[in-house]
């Protein structure tokens, strides 16, 4: 076997082995964790963790009622790279396309926040590429930001079997703002994503904030994989990469109270 065939050989081994890692399954879910046990041992599994340090990830007490527990976020500027960026986030399975899932995250923006122009990614579903066809890794088809003083829900999605070459800038085939709003700091805000994947016009995404729908799209919601995307949640600021990205913010703390996921029946 010639360099080629090896090189060949090496890559189907690899993009069969992240598919196999990547393909969905439903032995996990329902997920429900309320972080009353102390630990994250719910996230003892390979990747599912993604954190520099100690600070990055804590079980503490919520700040709001002290007799509960909730999963503080630490980020600070400078911390070791975790897959290339500035992150302290864990993650969970990817879902299936066509299939509806529902997302709960109950998330608290300390009241100390201070304003930024550097984009922070509080969860985001990121999507499974593709690296049997050569795929890079695109932006996340669905994220919640927080921009300045504004919260900001921004969804992607593609039609093309490859939406990001390596080397080459992506070209996603749409894109939305499907929620903004004023952020709110010292009080738990309740979250809800109902979301049916699809990178064609059979897709949904539903928001709710505090029980109250603020954004129901239908049609494509994601890029052309084979797997739809994963959740991961925590603090994400790429920008914190860039030595020259100036900000005035050195460190960041978000909490989360609990974490559902479920999946709904085929109707």
């Amino acid at each position: 076997m010639g360099i080629a065939g090896a090189l060949l050989l090496l890559h189907l081994v690899y993009g069969l082995g992240f598919i196999a890692y990547s393909w969905p399954r439903s032995d996990w879910l329902p997920f429900d964790q309320d972080f009353r046990k102390g630990s994250l041992d719910a996230w003892d599994r390979l990747g599912w963790r993604q954190l520099c340090c100690g600070h990055s990830a804590q079980i503490v007490p919520d700040p709001i009622q002290p007799e509960l527990k909730a999963l503080k976020f630490d980020l600070r500027r400078g911390d070791p790279l975790v897959r290339g960026n500035q992150r302290a986030e864990v993650r969970l399975p990817a879902a299936a396309m066509g299939q509806e899932m529902v997302y709960s995250l109950s998330l608290f923006v300390p009241q100390d926040w201070q304003p930024d122009p550097l984009h922070v990614n509080l969860f985001q579903w990121h999507n499974v590429a593709d690296k049997l066809l050569l795929e890079g890794g695109p932006a996340q088809p669905l994220r919640l930001v927080v921009i300045g003083n504004e919260w900001f829900v921004v969804n992607l999605w593609d039609d093309k079997w490859v939406t990001k070459w390596p080397l080459l800038p992506e070209r996603p085939g749409g894109s939305r703002l499907l929620f903004s709003g004023a952020l709110e700091r010292g009080r738990w805000v309740d979250w809800e994503f109902r979301v049916r994947w699809a990178w064609d016009r059979s897709g949904r995404v539903q928001i709710r904030k505090d029980g109250v729908t603020v954004a129901d799209a239908a049609g494509p919601n994601t890029y052309r994989d084979l797997v739809a995307p994963y959740l991961k949640f925590g603090l994400y600021i790429p920008a914190w990469s860039d030595p020259d990205a100036a900000s005035p913010v050195r460190q960041r703390t978000v909490y989360f109270r609990r974490v559902q996921v479920n999946q709904l029946a085929p109707v």
